[in-house]
């Protein structure tokens, strides 16, 4: 069993993450803690962060762009109202988060997307609301970073289209960003 690390009064964490062995997420107990920043090479392991309101996570591991590991760790996180990531969410995440199943009071959504994959994310994105999805009301902003090899370019104008569609009739200010 490992140690615990308790900080009853931290309310925000940045951490850089660089080595695999490196678990300090595990043993963590932070009562207080609503604000984690998380730069890390890869999805880590996190317990009891029910808490965090604010989760930023970067990782500078591309072959990180899918995968379960990410819903595992936001269903850790019930109450998050902001959430960012240079990762691609999954459309199967995509669509519980859009559902209400992950993250029911998430207000801020940021996230990357391939390019040739954001007509098929604003698609989702928008049958979801459509669908009477439970963020309807709550979601209020929403950017897309797009990534892959043409993300210098501006997104595809179908994709242009749908974003201003949602934000006249949902009121969500949905934007697309380029890529580096």
């Amino acid at each position: 069993m490992k140690d615990k690390i308790f900080l009853p009064d931290l309310r925000s964490m940045a951490w850089a993450r660089f080595h695999e062995d490196d678990h300090v997420f595990e043993c963590l107990v932070a009562p207080s803690l609503k604000e984690l920043h998380v730069f890390s090479w890869g999805v880590t392991e996190f317990s009891s962060l029910s808490t965090i309101q604010i989760f930023q996570y970067d990782s500078g591991d591309d072959l990180l762009r899918v995968g379960s590991s990410l819903e595992d760790i936001l269903s850790g996180m019930p109450i998050l109202v902001e959430f960012e990531t240079s990762l691609e969410i999954p459309t199967p995440t995509l669509q519980k988060v859009l559902h209400g199943e992950l993250l029911p009071f998430l207000e801020v959504m940021k996230c990357g997307v391939a390019f040739e994959l954001a007509d098929v994310f604003i698609d989702v994105f928008e049958k979801g609301l459509q669908n009477g999805a439970a963020l309807r009301g709550r979601l209020r902003e929403v950017q897309v970073q797009l990534t892959a090899m043409r993300c210098h370019t501006s997104p595809p104008e179908s994709a242009m289209r749908h974003a201003e569609r949602i934000m006249r009739i949902y009121g969500i200010d949905f934007h697309f960003r380029r890529g580096i």
